[in-house]
């Protein structure tokens, strides 16, 4: 107890630097950078989401009383859906480019990636929301691949991307889409939800070495021509590429201090190919 208060007063001293070093400064905004770094540190530490403790969802429903509803709300949710979509992917191996590479596709994971504060005087605020990809981790052709796998998903599933994506508009780098809000005055942070997909290689069901088969693949996944494909190997020794479109989704919520920081998306990839793995993995 002795400790946790050392650790608020800690906080509070922080804070009440770094709103001097903002009184202070001529121009009303230009703050001692140490002081705002140590603070954020504070912050975020206190403020860390635990994925353990992030739902499964299985709709949109789900995701979406997660993402926009609780409070304060979660910045990451798992997804519990059975693989129905069946795809071949085109990828480069056995020194040319394949273009039957099957794979399972399903959603495992939404999450909220930030996008801005805004300090609203009241009215309406124009924000930008993104369509396509949320990364490159894949060559174009690669990427182009995905594009059946995330339709069938979204026509079959109740966790969609909310977005009617066609071969076009599913791009890297993302377009943008204007988006306009009408706020009170106050704080706000605003986010846009990305969702992540696993494709699951089926070939090394069927393999009768599937410890020679991985080597064999990751050396190719690791080629130059596959331009940093992501990819995990899951307990279960099977292979899984992975790749992460936006959601037709602006998430806008008052600022408080009990708002968790987001989900870094390694951590968040990390997670669900670990402790995380069974919640996603096993789901029939």
């Amino acid at each position: 107890m002795e400790s946790a208060h050392k650790e608020d007063k800690k906080v509070e001293t922080i804070k009440k630097s770094l709103a001097t070093a903002i009184q202070n400064s001529p121009l009303g905004y230009h703050v001692d950078h140490g002081v705002m770094e140590k603070f954020y540190q504070s912050y975020q530490a206190s403020n860390k989401f635990n994925l353990e403790n992030s739902l499964l969802c299985a709709s949109n429903f789900d995701v979406d009383r997660a993402l926009t509803l609780k409070e304060p709300v979660d910045p990451a949710v798992l997804v519990g859906v059975p693989y129905s979509v069946t795809t071949n992917l085109v990828m480069y191996m056995d020194s040319v480019w394949l273009d039957h590479l099957e794979v399972q596709v399903k959603p495992i994971a939404v999450f909220s990636k930030y996008i801005d504060t805004i300090e609203s005087t009241g009215g309406s605020y124009n924000l930008i929301k993104k369509k396509g990809f949320e990364r490159k981790e894949a060559s174009q052709r690669t990427l182009a691949s995905y594009f059946p796998g995330l339709k069938a998903c979204d026509e079959t599933l109740d966790v969609t991307s909310k977005y009617s994506y066609s071969q076009t508009t599913l791009v890297h780098p993302s377009t943008t889409v204007p988006h306009t809000v009408q706020l009170a005055a106050g704080s706000y942070v605003t986010y846009q939800s990305a969702i992540l997909y696993a494709c699951r290689i089926t070939f090394t069901d069927e393999s009768e070495d599937p410890e020679d088969w991985i080597k064999y693949a990751e050396d190719y996944f690791k080629r130059p021509e596959n331009e940093g494909l992501r990819y995990k190997i899951g307990p279960n020794r099977s292979i899984y590429i992975l790749f992460t479109v936006y959601r037709d989704q602006m998430i806008v919520k008052p600022y408080n201090d009990d708002l968790y920081s987001p989900v870094p998306f390694d951590e968040l990839v990390e997670y669900c190919f670990n402790r995380g793995f069974t919640r996603w993995a096993n789901t029939k």
